[in-house]
């Protein structure tokens, strides 16, 4: 088996970026308030749709998407991620978008 080239996940860095941005503010505009019941179905459709097209674009590597909706008049919140990887090949990359009601927050892990 070939090693991969070194900093593999930096040259898609930006791609990565670009496309779950995009991703998101599709959504940001249909959520208009915050409600437990559609925030659920929409951080579970936006992260669906960042790994179908991150692994369309990128198919050599594995992708884990979390998506968190935030109310904004709500109070605060903590989040951490952690993985082990290799970090010449593999990354991660946090986007937070939000609108006049919510925080939308997707942290995508990308393994090679």
């Amino acid at each position: 088996m070939t090693k991969p080239e070194p900093n593999k996940f930096e040259e898609m860095k930006t791609e990565v970026d670009t496309q779950t941005k995009a991703i998101i503010n599709t959504f940001k505009g249909k959520i208009t308030n915050y409600s437990p019941d559609t925030c659920s179905k929409f951080t579970h459709d936006i992260s669906e749709e960042i790994v179908t097209k991150l692994s369309s674009l990128y198919s050599s590597n594995k992708f884990t998407v979390t998506c968190i909706i935030l109310n904004k008049k709500e109070g605060g919140l903590h989040m951490s991620s952690s993985c082990y990887w290799d970090a010449t090949t593999d990354g991660n990359v946090i986007v937070k978008e939000e609108n006049e009601a919510v925080y939308i927050i997707a942290n995508v892990f990308s393994l090679y």
